[in-house]
């Protein structure tokens, strides 16, 4: 039924006939196009009978540019606000909006989830070096722990070492499993042991025997590492792994403030926790010390090389890829 005209014929004979299913079975169209029809009809006359576009989903280019930056602007400026939260922020005398065009709006320009937000307030950082708001920063620190670090500078690899030791496993087979590790500030590289202690001669076998020769084959230096609070760090009297930086020149520096570990190693902690402890236990890992470590030695090689780290500091970089453009 392509005119007006027709689909009116229509709707005379069924009322001529006082019968809807007659005249749709001699006209050949289906009852609901019928009452489609003749609502159009009722409403707007004949010319609600003629053909209709397809609708088309809304545009944001269709809207005044100055509401959609207005969107855009609140959207970051609230960047853990849904949708629901933000139509009634964006909304004024001149335009009632409801969330679902917000949404197709924010969808538009890219900031449509959370993680979008989160990586262009990332950007807009590092392009301006502005700091964010109290909403903002918590927003970002949420999404990535590491932005939590930018305050720490670092020029190049090795010159400041994130490490630190983590229960992460409670075992039937083996009791607590530890976590071993240090990060490079830079570049993000990640170096790892598990242990069933928190012993200080574990984190210094990390540091001798992974952490340094793999540094000083790129020609790096350790120049001070930022240790968790922990008994493997520091104690009394003449503190193994203390003595140790000590004889190496490597300076030590203690986490403070309200974080029990650094920015870097909280990132570092749940890639572990929400990638390799799951994969370990579907191959039933998780109950023999050797298999775990061999497990773990071939997930880290796949993190530092494969896993490229959005938003500070690497954005999107893989940390080899971070060390290698230093070299």
């Amino acid at each position: 039924m392509k005119t007006k005209h027709t689909r009116l014929r229509v709707l005379k004979l069924a009322e001529r006939l006082d019968n809807v299913a007659e005249a749709c079975r001699r006209c050949g169209v289906n009852r609901a196009s019928f009452y489609e029809w003749r609502k159009r009809y009722l409403t707007s006359g004949a010319d609600g009978l003629l053909k209709r576009r397809p609708a088309s989903p809304a545009e944001p280019h269709k809207f005044a540019p100055e509401l959609v930056e207005k969107i855009k602007a609140v959207s970051l400026l609230h960047p853990a606000f849904g949708c629901d939260r933000l139509a009634p922020l964006v909304s004024n005398e001149g335009y009632r909006l409801s969330s679902v065009t917000v949404q197709k709006i924010l969808n538009s320009v890219g900031l449509g989830t959370r993680r979008d937000r989160w990586l262009a307030l990332e950007d807009r950082y590092r392009q301006s070096g502005l700091e964010p708001t109290a909403e903002q920063i918590e927003f970002l620190e949420h999404h990535n722990p590491a932005f939590r670090d930018r305050g720490l500078e670092c020029a190049e690899p090795g010159a400041l070492m994130h490490a630190d030791t983590m229960l992460v496993a409670n075992s039937k087979a083996l009791g607590r499993i530890y976590l071993h590790t240090m990060i490079d500030g830079f570049s993000g590289l990640a170096f790892g042991a598990l242990a069933l202690t928190n012993d200080p001669e574990i984190a210094i076998g990390l540091l001798d025997t992974d952490v340094l020769p793999i540094l000083v084959a790129f020609r790096f230096q350790i120049k001070a590492i930022l240790t968790g609070l922990g008994r493997e760090f520091s104690g009394p009297g003449r503190h193994p792994y203390q003595r140790y930086l000590s004889e190496h020149k490597i300076a030590q520096r203690m986490i403070s403030g309200a974080h029990r570990h650094s920015g870097h190693v909280e990132r570092f902690r749940q890639a572990v926790m929400n990638s390799f402890f799951p994969q370990a236990r579907a191959r039933g890992a998780d109950g023999d010390l050797a298999a775990l470590q061999a497990e773990f030695g071939s997930w880290i090689k796949s993190y530092n090389a494969s896993e490229g780290q959005e938003g500070f500091r690497n954005y999107g970089a893989t940390p080899a890829e971070a060390v290698r453009i230093t070299v």
